[in-house]
């Protein structure tokens, strides 16, 4: 059913964002599980934190690089609502990454 296709769909741009190092694709991966997030169960969105994590730690410049990092933070700020996921995102640092692109 519907369930069966979002997790089909989830798992497509979580590997999507996981395998690529194309920053403009792991941003609008970002910015898919932002919206996904607002529509959705965000206990089963929790796959996408660590790759949003590791887009955050990566290293690199230009207008390409800001936005991956800026849509990885907005989309983890979003998913940090669940408290699995919140928890998950403390564990790998997250907050701390997230603060550094914003402070």
């Amino acid at each position: 059913g519907r369930q069966a296709i979002q997790k089909r769909g989830l798992s497509r741009v979580v590997g999507l964002i996981s395998g690529v190092d194309h920053q403009p694709t792991i941003a609008n991966g970002a910015i898919l599980i932002s919206e996904l997030a607002v529509l959705g169960d965000l206990e089963s969105l929790g796959g996408a934190v660590q790759p949003l994590v590791t887009a955050l730690r990566r290293e690199g410049e230009g207008n390409d690089f800001a936005v991956m990092q800026k849509n990885s933070a907005v989309a983890l700020a979003k998913l940090a609502k669940h408290p699995k996921n919140l928890m998950l995102i403390r564990q790998l640092h997250g907050i701390e990454l997230m603060y550094r692109i914003v402070a």
